[in-house]
């Protein structure tokens, strides 16, 4: 049997006929995770576990009871112990209907949100009914689910739009037999089509056995419509063998590199994931090789650069996550341009690359701490190593700036990197150990980074 865990508001077992029975049942509280009895009454999360029951028989429900019944909300450190309970206790598919465009609270599920990547745990959440972004949807090892109104039952069928809009449409109307012997229909939003796809996945699982994130999505998916699912950056990397040198220091790399060598992880059996710096000693061929001989492994390859086509074949034959800077760029492309709002902050960043980088990282964090929806964009090469959105084509720099904004909505914008010809609220040149901040009329100099930040948080949000 597959193991389901639906996170939300509780599950009960005496509304519908084929749902009596839950393989467990807990709730997450600041004590830890507790085991409670079914809930009574048809909650979200009934629903929710109905529809999953109901197209995929061969599951065990498990309800992690994350959300408040009354209010439907929850709290993200809530949400984040309930993730990590999954990974420890047999979970093959996790059902999500939660939603936040918080991006200080993205921050603090990004480790376990690595750690379901490492085990191979599919997460499937609803795509939000009024946000244009999720923080849930918007990490790569999310399945996201939207309603069709012409779509019943189990339909479902590929978005096949751009890689900031869901990645599947699923029924949301649903038909079930009662105690009675009658039946009753819901009619709902986003929420109750994600449980569609994670009944499909579960019921895949069941049948033929898939860890690979790519697998389950190619098995959704007609060959033709998709062939990577990728995310602006690629988070799915954590802890990383890496090929060749990359272009800046590892401290400010969202990865780690993992300390064992590509012939020691492969020997060992375990998962791993693969980041390729050119130049780099092997071939083409050889890495293909590679890929091909150890797919029961592999979750990932990062490419920097344009990959050649043969490592983008292996990756896609295999079924792992992979990011080049030409998939990337065609997502990218697909995108609709928008308008920077007039209330969005433009801060340019450049100068000697470490400085602007170590700056550009800590404003970041200490304007997303203090609740700012904040983005870091970079046109430096290999920059999307640093958790920045990198803007790869010059000439069409503004433009991939604003087909962000519509989605993000950002409160401010940092451009770390060499940037001309776009007006902004404030400059900071980075040399010598010395920031020349230049704003309004006025231009002053620091030594001190921390120092800096300060002063542009009361300057900028006073």
């Amino acid at each position: 049997m597959v193991r389901v865990a639906v996170i939300d508001d509780g599950v009960s077992t005496d509304v519908y006929p084929f749902l009596t029975h839950l393989s467990d049942s807990i709730e997450i509280t600041a004590a830890g995770s507790i085991k409670i009895p079914p809930t009574n009454g048809r909650t979200h999360g009934t629903l929710c576990a109905a529809i999953i029951k109901l197209y995929a028989p061969k599951t065990e429900i498990v309800s992690v009871k994350v959300l408040d019944s009354e209010t439907g909300m929850g709290k993200v450190w809530k949400i984040r112990k309930a993730l990590e309970w999954c990974l420890e206790n047999q979970i093959a598919v996790i059902n999500l209907s939660a939603g936040s465009f918080s991006f200080q609270e993205k921050e603090c599920l990004r480790e376990v949100f690595s750690k379901l990547e490492e085990k191979g745990i599919p997460l499937i959440c609803a795509w939000p009914n009024n946000e244009r972004f999720s923080i849930y949807t918007d990490f790569t090892w999310t399945v996201s689910v939207e309603r069709e109104k012409t779509l019943c039952d189990n339909q479902y069928k590929s978005r096949n739009g751009h890689f900031l809009q869901a990645d599947f449409y699923a029924s949301s109307i649903h038909s079930f037999p009662l105690f009675d012997e009658s039946s009753e229909t819901i009619v709902s939003q986003n929420s109750h089509a994600a449980p569609v796809i994670t009944a499909m996945v579960a019921h895949n699982i069941y049948a033929e056995g898939f860890s690979s994130l790519e697998k389950i999505y190619r098995s959704l998916t007609p060959f033709q419509e998709r062939r990577f699912h990728i995310k602006p950056v690629p988070d799915f990397i954590n802890k990383t063998i890496v090929l060749g040198k990359i272009a800046y220091p590892e401290k400010y790399c969202t990865f780690q590199k993992n300390p064992k060598s590509l012939r020691k992880m492969l020997d060992s059996e375990t998962p791993f994931s693969l980041s390729v710096f050119p130049p780099y000693t092997k071939s083409s061929e050889e890495l293909a090789k590679c890929i091909y001989e150890n797919q029961e492994h592999l979750r990932g390859v990062l490419y920097a650069g344009v990959a050649p086509e043969v490592i983008k074949q292996a990756a896609w034959n295999v079924g792992c996550l992979f990011w080049d800077e030409s998939e990337y760029r065609s997502e990218l492309d697909k995108v609709p341009c928008g308008l920077i709002p007039s209330s969005t902050v433009i801060v340019i960043i450049n100068g000697e690359r470490e400085s602007a980088i170590s700056l550009s990282k800590q404003l970041q964090n200490e304007f997303i701490r203090e609740g700012y929806r904040s983005m870091i964009f970079s046109n430096w090469p290999q920059s999307y190593c640093l958790g920045m959105y990198f803007l790869p084509n010059a000439d069409l720099i503004k433009e991939d700036i604003g087909r962000y904004i519509n989605v993000y909505r950002p409160d401010i914008i940092w451009l770390c990197g060499d940037f001309y010809d776009i007006q902004s609220d404030m400059q900071i040149l980075c040399c010598n150990k010395r920031f020349v901040l230049k704003y309004e009329n006025q231009k002053d100099s620091y030594t001190l980074e921390e120092e800096l930040v300060s002063y542009i948080k009361r300057l900028l949000f006073s």
